[in-house]
């Protein structure tokens, strides 16, 4: 584990919606924190939809491939 680990902040979009709907969020935020905004499986036109558990290994998948140790749950709704 890293001294410093870099703060990062995963944006996972509503249903309907895309990544590109935190464009915004991500301007204001600036270059720290890291900022994962994805398209959730069967959004991104690539994939085909999963269920919470396939959103969920999907999230850990992208945040494993950021580098990103540790993570806490918080929502802002």
């Amino acid at each position: 584990m890293s001294a410093n680990p870099r703060t990062c902040v995963l944006l996972l979009h509503g249903q309907p919606g895309r990544a590109e709907d935190w464009r915004r969020l991500i301007a204001v935020l600036g270059d720290d924190p890291l900022s994962l905004a994805l398209d959730r499986p069967g959004w991104n036109g690539q994939s085909e939809a999963t269920g919470f558990v396939g959103n969920v290994e999907f999230a850990v998948a992208a945040l494993d491939a950021a580098g990103v140790e540790r993570a806490d749950r918080k929502s802002v709704v």
